[in-house]
């Protein structure tokens, strides 16, 4: 007998049923799956507990802030009430400097008045005033302080009062820097007792724009 026919071949039936057998993957399918399923889950409620943290901390800095708001309130109040307080005094203060500014004092006036005065025209009185008016510049309401000198007296020549009235137009102490002057004059009827005629200059010192 030959080599060839002793040789037998290794051979057995295969019986198994391959759908029923287990799976002998080292990782299986479903369990990947299962896995990836609970990342998303995991991630999605962290993000969802992260926004909440977020939106509870930025609720109470809100409410934090605004019970600071209504507890500073009353001092909000009392401070612009101060302020406004201030602001008006402020204003008067500016005024009184005005007032001291003046472009003429009044016991220096007389004496000016007197040193132009012809020898024909009386005195009688003499006063300054002061006038205080609102005006706006610059869209806001100011205080504008002007000045009125007014003579009163008697003449009993009216070409002695023009030309005193010309004198004083030009005299420098009654046009001061920063005003502009200008005279007025009521003249009365002459008194037949008396012979001489009442008249009032009114100079007034209205601040230059």
């Amino acid at each position: 007998m030959s080599d060839h026919e002793n040789r037998q071949l290794n051979w057995h039936p295969n019986f198994r049923i391959e759908s029923t057998l287990p799976d002998t993957r080292v990782i299986r399918t479903n369990f990947l799956l299962k896995v990836l399923l609970y990342t998303i889950i995991l991630i999605l409620i962290a993000f969802i507990s992260r926004r909440e943290y977020e939106g509870y901390i930025l609720r109470q800095t809100i409410d934090g802030l605004e019970q600071q708001v209504q507890n500073s309130a009353p001092e909000n109040r009392l401070q612009l009430k101060k302020s406004e307080q201030f602001r008006k005094l402020a204003g008067s203060i500016k005024e009184v400097q005005q007032f001291f500014q003046a472009p003429l004092a009044a016991h220096e006036s007389i004496v000016d008045l007197a040193s132009v005065k012809p020898e024909e025209l009386r005195f009688t009185s003499t006063s300054l005033s002061e006038i205080i008016t609102q005006v706006r510049r610059d869209k806001k309401s100011v205080s504008e302080v002007n000045f009125k000198l007014a003579v009163s007296g008697e003449v009993q020549d009216l070409a002695v009062l023009t030309q005193f009235k010309r004198e004083l137009e030009e005299f420098e102490p009654l046009n001061p820097d920063g005003y502009v002057t200008s005279i007025d004059e009521v003249i009365e009827q002459r008194d037949v007792d008396t012979g001489t005629i009442p008249f009032k200059l009114t100079i007034s010192f209205k601040t230059a724009k």
